[in-house]
């Protein structure tokens, strides 16, 4: 069980899921995603 489901790896998502481990340690976060490995994923600004 976790603390904390957050659905959709986006950039967004990642980090909010980062800040709120930062923020509090003691919760457990899952972020859960179907699309491509979040290592595979590229982000607007790869495209100037």
């Amino acid at each position: 069980m976790y603390d904390l489901t957050i659905i959709g790896a986006g950039v967004s998502n990642v980090f909010l899921a980062y800040t709120i481990q930062r923020k509090n340690p003691d919760v457990s976060v899952i972020v859960i995603d179907k699309g491509k490995p979040v290592v595979e994923r590229l982000c607007g600004f790869m495209y100037l």
